[in-house]
């Protein structure tokens, strides 16, 4: 659910899911409660009024692009108490880039491309 919708929603439907055993609210992309991301998506700052509804519900923050003061906007905005902070590394060692100058006498480029075109971004300069 969006942040937009989440903050929309009628207290009741919050009700309805405390019955059915809501255990966690997870923000994802947290990252915009910080810097830009609440000029441009508001409800990301506002998605604490929800702990008035989910009072025993943990509330976690998600996100792969937190620098420290990123991580204390997270956790004050949120208003997490003594939370976990786990931080990983930038490293992931299954994602690569790269970039080459794809011309027509570039055949077997082209051919990789119409094969794994899903796999593939590519930025035409």
């Amino acid at each position: 659910m969006t942040p937009e919708k989440a903050c929309t929603v009628p207290t009741s439907f919050w009700s309805n899911l405390l019955k059915e055993g809501i255990s966690l609210f997870a923000v994802d992309e947290a990252h915009c409660i910080s810097e830009w991301g609440h000029d441009f998506r508001v409800e990301y700052k506002n998605l604490h009024n929800l702990r008035g509804v989910l009072l025993d519900v943990p509330f976690v923050g998600l996100t792969a692009t937190a620098i420290e003061k990123v991580r204390f906007d997270i956790i004050n905005s949120l208003k997490l108490k003594n939370p976990y902070v786990l931080v990983g590394s930038f490293d992931r060692s299954n994602f690569s880039m790269g970039s080459s100058h794809l011309t027509v006498d570039n055949l077997l480029l082209m051919n990789l491309y119409k094969k794994f075109q899903k796999l593939f971004v590519v930025v035409q300069l």
